[in-house]
């Protein structure tokens, strides 16, 4: 079965069900959230998207960070893929800095090491937090283009795709935090952007396991540039012709 017939995905059937399956829990999860902090009034801490502690959605974050870590060692390990060290390098320090929370430390670092203070209404921490994620997507995006350079043409690709979709995860991570940080008092806006921000980062995490799975099952010569191809196909109205609109959504076996 094959949700979107444009992506050239209907070969790798178990790939779907994955994104399937985890995109499920996700929902679970953030219907959880809304629940137990509307009707319950946030009695079950282990339960919210922005628990204090441990919570079952940031431990679900957890396993999906492990996934793709094992991933990308099997496929430099058996597919010698080594161009996607960087990578392997970049989600192991995701998960380190989800677990401990380095990002809450570093902001506070970035804060006294640049002496920043409040400005347009922007907290000196959402500044040195955004300070901290630049110098990481710097660092790292110089470290994944050095490896881009020598990759194959499929890698190249992959590359692509896997930054759209970082990107797409720190826009909610960072950007939406950052919003967020403007209604620090407003309970029922909070509360939205709270769902926003942390259900945008599981989604978004979620299409990356898919991804790197996809990534497994597809031969190397064969990657498809996924978003790209897509955003070209729209933008030039390709995929609203012979009624192809009709059937983005539509299921096809």
């Amino acid at each position: 079965m094959n949700i979107i017939p444009w992506l050239n995905i209907k070969t790798i059937k178990s790939s779907g069900v994955l994104l399937r399956v985890i995109l499920l829990l996700d929902v679970l999860f953030i219907l959880g959230h809304v629940y137990t902090e509307w009707v319950l009034g946030g009695a079950y801490d282990l339960f919210l998207l922005d628990a204090k502690g441990f919570g079952f959605p940031e431990g679900f974050q957890y396993v999906k960070y492990i996934g793709v870590i094992g991933i990308i060692t099997y496929l430099m390990g058996r597919k010698k893929r080594f161009a996607y060290l960087p990578l392997l390098v970049l989600f192991g320090f995701l998960l380190v800095d989800d677990i401990f929370q380095l990002h809450n430390q570093a902001r506070w670092l970035f804060v006294h090491l640049l002496h920043l203070h409040s400005l347009f209404g922007v907290k000196a921490s959402n500044l040195g937090l955004l300070a901290y994620t630049a110098t990481m997507v710097v660092f790292f995006f110089g470290l994944c283009l050095w490896h881009y350079k020598s990759a194959s043409e499929g890698t190249r690709k992959s590359f692509l795709d896997i930054f759209v979709l970082l990107g797409i995860f720190l826009f909610f991570a960072v950007g939406v935090d950052l919003v967020q940080s403007f209604f620090e008092g407003h309970r029922r806006i909070g509360f939205v952007l709270t769902v926003i921000e942390e259900g945008g980062e599981m989604v978004s995490l979620s299409f990356l396991v898919w991804y790197f799975y996809r990534l497994i099952r597809t031969p190397l010569g064969q990657q498809d540039q996924l978003w790209t191809r897509w955003f070209t196909k729209w933008v030039s109205g390709e995929i609203w012709q012979n009624n192809k609109a009709t059937k983005i959504f539509k299921c096809t076996k």
